[in-house]
């Protein structure tokens, strides 16, 4: 029952994301960054997990348990150490323990 859900709430998500595109081109007030976000968007809801080398701070809020400060953080991490090895880096980041860690690894991946 539960993925019978999940697959119509993102039928429904791609839908919408797909009617904004458009209205974003018929209108005109489309840029290639808001085209490439639309992209990075739609990716993440397609593959159901997000890289923590590559999202932006924007996109790791998307993550349950995930907010502002705490994307921040994972951004601040990377950006200082270089690329994450694996998703289990996020333990050495202020804020983020083992119960957190158990949470968010089934949202992330390294690439």
């Amino acid at each position: 029952m539960r993925s019978k859900s999940l697959v119509a709430t993102i039928s429904v998500f791609i839908t919408m994301m797909f009617f904004l595109i458009v209205v974003q081109h018929v209108v005109g007030k489309t840029t290639p960054s808001t085209e490439k976000n639309n992209a990075k968007l739609l990716q993440t809801v397609i593959t159901d997990k997000i890289d923590i080398n590559t999202a932006d701070a924007k996109t790791l809020t998307s993550v349950k348990g995930i907010g502002v400060k705490r994307a921040k953080s994972i951004v601040d991490y990377r950006d200082k150490n270089g690329a994450f090895q694996n998703v289990e880096e996020l333990i050495n980041i202020k804020g983020i323990g083992k119960k957190s860690l158990e949470k968010l690894k089934k949202h992330l991946k390294v690439s």
